[in-house]
């Protein structure tokens, strides 16, 4: 009975073949934006819940009018981070730069090219992310400090301890 009803829909869809093209296209590419949304807004809600105290954690936007309507920037302005500090319930703050951006790292000869974030001294306070070398509360005490992580580390130094190294950041800043 079932190989039937194949038989049939088979017959149908060669004796109309632009129909049936439009009607399978039509469903896959309805079926593969449905998946694609799907996917986004799974990543939009589970992308930063592997912190710890995630509903503690907060990030600031500002809302300012812009040539086209409103504007909103994650970039906050460091007299806003002060007065932050300053509100009863909030622990600790943490400014961050706009976005991460490809820097060019160098230790002696050896340069690579990352992802480099600026962070305020409060970041590991906030974020509990785990240590190879050194300690979590000696880490961004100092402006010229700089956190690592593993691979970067092997490709600048390779088996060699990173702490207490100068890397010379984009050749203008030596941390």
């Amino acid at each position: 009975m079932i190989r039937n009803y194949f038989t049939i829909a088979v017959r149908t869809l060669l004796r109309n073949k632009v129909f049936s093209f439009i009607n399978i296209f039509g469903l896959a590419l309805g079926l593969s934006c449905s998946i694609l949304i799907l996917l986004w807004v799974q990543n939009e809600l589970t992308w930063d819940r592997f912190h710890p105290n995630i509903e503690r954690l907060y990030r600031v936007y500002i809302n300012r009018p812009g040539d086209n309507g409103l504007y909103t920037q994650t970039t906050v302005q460091l007299p806003v981070w002060e007065e932050l500090k300053s509100i009863p319930g909030i622990r600790y703050v943490s400014p961050t730069g706009n976005e991460a951006r490809n820097t060019t790292l160098a230790s002696g000869d050896i340069r690579v090219e990352k992802l480099f974030h600026w962070v305020g001294e409060d970041f590991l306070k906030i974020f509990p992310f785990a240590f190879i070398e050194g300690s979590r509360d000696q880490q961004l005490d100092d402006a010229s400090s700089i956190i690592l992580t593993a691979s970067t580390a092997k490709a600048l130094f390779g088996e060699e301890k990173a702490l207490g190294k100068v890397i010379r950041v984009d050749n203008k800043a030596d941390l």
